[in-house]
């Protein structure tokens, strides 16, 4: 290998993700807010959880997960990881993928739209195996509506397409 590709390779290597590091500093900021304004809306009620309870959880998970993103594009800076050729595909088949859930859940219901899109992200952005993407799929779309539905007694919405109503999804 001549001294020139090695430079180029440790040159590389050494380019710090500073638009992932700056979108990671965006959103702990957004949750910071949202943590200090959760606690102004009350965290607790005499019947239970108050309006800034579910907020706070969410930020505090979002603070937790943007540090574990951090990390992680910390780790692959510093060992050279390979670049994505089009890094910006990702992000686009993110976006695409939720305004075709926001499309179809009221026609599919919240069971059924859930489950494609978790078995969409599992499976092929994922690459997970279809045993482990089928299980995490229905756990997550049938579990998360019993539990909002019967347990919270928050409704989310059914199926309006006749064959999946007959069947009460």
């Amino acid at each position: 290998m001549h001294s020139g590709d090695e430079a180029a390779m440790k040159a590389e290597r050494d380019e710090r993700p500073i638009g992932a590091w700056a979108a990671q500093a965006v959103l702990i900021a957004i949750a910071l807010y949202v943590v200090v304004s959760a606690r102004a809306l009350g965290l607790w009620a005499s019947h239970g959880p108050g309006p800034g309870f579910f907020p706070l959880v969410l930020a505090l998970a979002l603070v937790l997960l943007s540090v574990a993103w951090f990390v992680q594009t910390r780790r692959a800076a510093g060992g050279g990881a390979a670049r994505e050729p089009y890094p910006w595909r990702r992000p686009a088949v993110t976006i695409a993928s939720l305004v075709v859930l926001a499309v179809v859940l009221d026609f599919l219901g919240f069971q059924v739209s859930m489950l494609l899109f978790l078995l969409f992200y599992l499976r092929v952005m994922g690459r997970r195996r279809w045993l482990t993407s089928v299980v995490v799929a229905v756990v997550g779309s049938v579990g998360t509506f019993h539990l909002f539905n019967d347990v919270l007694l928050v409704p989310l919405p059914y199926a309006t397409v006749p064959p999946l109503t007959w069947l009460g999804v």
